[in-house]
């Protein structure tokens, strides 16, 4: 038997059909993928210029009308209910709360204080609203003014982070789908290169002239069983022609006789 672990394994048609589909699929999905991913991209994108803005419109408000211009402007309602809901969070010096509805200062995430939009990790105690988890990701920007005081703004951005998230699993599932199919490829190309191997071996050996040789049968009647059971037969009828060449009974006879002694090898052998 040839080795299935060969070159001539990556060649088998279960193998190279696999590959195509795979690739295709791959394709098909990773364009998907992309497309999304460029549309989250741009919407973050959307979401980052409003922060700046908003950060550029405060700090102008600090050097025209000093501190009390940010807290008025930090305490305009705000709809916490919003999947784009503004939170901000106006800090003094010593570092207690002046302005804005978010609890406290991020703990889990260093937030740089360079007027930078950066996403960072927000824990829900410090979000005035419920969360499905026990932390947020979100962009915020935040600096510090002259008197030292720092300034925080978020934006709340929860159909972004299901986006990331379905991005995610699919990017996931499917890489299990083409590694499931290139495994399952692997499999069915090993079975069909061992009956294959198995029936070309015993072909050789009848041409050969060893008309004993039969290809075993399976019990489960695929496809490869029909051509076994064919080929099976094939000595059967070279030895009744053989027989019938040499035999010197008429012709009407030996026709018949030759019939029978192929029914009966092949019947035998079944």
């Amino acid at each position: 038997m040839q080795d299935l672990h060969s070159p001539k394994l990556l060649r088998a048609t279960a193998i190279r059909l696999a590959l195509r589909y795979a690739l295709i699929y791959a394709l098909v999905m990773g364009s998907a993928l992309a497309a999304l991913r460029f549309t989250t991209n741009r919407y973050v994108g959307t979401l980052h210029r409003g922060l700046v803005a908003d950060m550029t419109a405060l700090t102008a408000a600090h050097e025209t009308g000093h501190l009390s211009a940010v807290q008025q402007a930090l305490v305009q309602p705000t709809n916490h209910g919003n999947d784009e809901a503004k939170f901000s969070l106006l800090l003094a010096a010593e570092g207690y709360k002046l302005a804005g509805n978010l609890l406290r200062w991020p703990q889990e995430s260093a937030v740089p204080l360079d007027g930078k939009v950066v996403s960072v990790w927000i824990e829900d105690n410090a979000i005035p609203i419920p969360l499905d988890d026990d932390e947020a990701y979100w962009p915020v920007i935040a600096t510090q003014f002259v008197g030292s005081e720092r300034l925080l703004l978020a934006r709340r951005v929860a159909q972004v982070g299901a986006l990331h998230d379905l991005t995610e699993y699919l990017f996931e599932v499917l890489s299990a789908a083409i590694l499931l199919a290139l495994m399952m490829s692997v499999t069915l190309a090993r079975a069909i290169l061992r009956r294959m191997d198995t029936i070309s071996r015993t072909a050789g050996e009848i041409v050969a002239g060893d008309l004993t040789r039969r290809v075993p049968l399976s019990s489960r009647h695929y496809e490869f069983d029909a051509l076994s059971s064919r080929l099976g037969s094939m000595p059967c009828s070279i030895g009744s022609n053989s027989w019938c060449a040499g035999s010197t009974k008429s012709p009407t006879t030996s026709r018949t006789i030759c019939a029978a002694r192929s029914r009966v090898c092949v019947a035998g052998w079944k």
